[in-house]
């Protein structure tokens, strides 16, 4: 019996990750233009550098709320970083100083000081249909 099931997740590729989907909140967007950008993270060590993610999904603003649902998310721990892209050039615009002219969040609503918040500030638990609401910094 033991050997039947192990031939059947080696035919597979082995064990299969759950997945869900995310309904994401963004409560407070200044302006109603462009588009809203969200970046999945999953490891670590990637967040949150630029091209790193596990996922990114960009949107159309069209109000001053949006909720957007992410769907077949894997179960389990990730963080996600999130910036308004006002102007739609597809970066997150910053200053001299490497801050950002257009409103950004991180998941846990978490405020950096002076560089990008850790993983773990950020990491949150993804459950079977989950939501959560991050608000943006100007």
């Amino acid at each position: 019996m033991i050997a039947s099931v192990l031939l059947f997740l080696a035919v597979l590729g082995g064990p299969v990750d759950r997945t869900t989907d995310i309904s994401v909140t963004i409560p407070n967007i200044k302006e109603v233009k462009g588009e809203i950008v969200i970046a999945i993270y999953d490891q670590t060590e990637k967040f949150p550098k630029v091209g790193e993610t596990y996922r990114t999904v960009r949107f159309k603003v069209r109000s001053a709320t949006e909720t957007y649902t992410i769907k077949n998310v894997k179960q389990g721990e990730c963080a996600l970083a999130i910036y308004h892209d006002e102007n739609s050039d597809g970066i997150c615009n910053s200053n001299f100083f490497g801050i950002p002219k257009e409103g950004y969040g991180f998941s846990n609503n978490i405020k950096p000081v002076f560089r990008a918040p850790p993983y773990e500030a950020c990491m949150i638990r993804i459950p079977e249909n989950s939501s959560i609401s991050v608000k943006l910094i100007y």
